[in-house]
């Protein structure tokens, strides 16, 4: 009950942004609770700021889409389990700032630092005078994520494990299936994606050197044991 969990003083009763439905339920309190530096910085949910220990505005969000569904957030998989943090450069607010960040790039539609985006560069020039950008003169000609700059077209298929077994936990992780889909997750954001559906024999644009990922899943939640793949689970979407 709510006069229960309010009897902690690390407890709080709240409603999961994530999940409104659910209603209100009990959680650990805000980061105030935490008087020194050392134990404020060790809850992924908190910063520690000069004096004081600050709430990161991202951590109320629970759930990698409702997370990702906010600009400024992005679900973090370095944590285990993953938690929703503040993107770094949305906190830089000095555009000079923000270009000496080779994370970073100003974008003049928001006014305001956001993550690089290789892609939003049309022209070689201003390509090339980021160190993790790579221009491709292919057909179309783009700009890229250096680390893929010279990669061949690709067609990549992720085989897991989606038995029971695999949901179990594993080290810090509550359920195994669930921290290695999130991996992977993060991993594809980055791949230059080609967009073609499973549908697409070959590649209609391999000039371009794009990748196309497809997730295949054995196993399954009422058998225990590894069995034969069972099928796509990318909804008709390879890429």
């Amino acid at each position: 009950s709510e006069a229960v969990c309010e009897q902690d003083t690390r407890c709080q009763f709240a409603t999961d942004l994530c999940d409104v439905a659910a209603g209100r339920k009990c959680e650990l309190a805000g980061c105030s609770v935490y008087q020194l530096n050392g134990e404020c910085n060790a809850d992924p949910r908190c910063t520690w700021d000069a004096t004081l220990c600050t709430m990161n505005p991202c951590s109320q969000y629970t759930a990698e889409l409702c997370c990702d569904s906010v600009t400024e957030c992005s679900w973090d998989t370095s944590t285990s389990p993953a938690t929703c943090q503040l993107k770094m450069c949305y906190s830089i607010a000095l555009q000079s700032a923000c270009g000496q960040n080779p994370e970073c790039m100003w974008s003049a539609g928001e006014d305001r630092c956001v993550d690089l985006d290789c892609g939003a560069y049309a022209e070689a020039c201003p390509c090339a005078n980021r160190d993790k950008c790579f221009w491709k003169n292919g057909m179309p000609a783009q700009c890229t994520l250096a680390r893929y700059g010279m990669c061949p077209l690709m067609d990549v298929a992720v085989v897991f494990d989606g038995s029971t077994r695999s949901r179990d936990a594993y080290g810090r992780h509550p359920d195994g299936l669930i921290g290695v889909l999130e991996q992977l997750r993060a991993w594809a954001k980055g791949l230059p994606l080609s967009g073609e559906g499973y549908a697409v024999a070959d590649a209609a644009s391999p000039a371009t050197g794009a990748t196309r990922l497809s997730f295949l899943q054995f196993g399954t939640d009422s058998n225990g044991s590894a069995s034969t793949a069972t099928g796509n689970a990318t909804a008709g979407a390879l890429s």
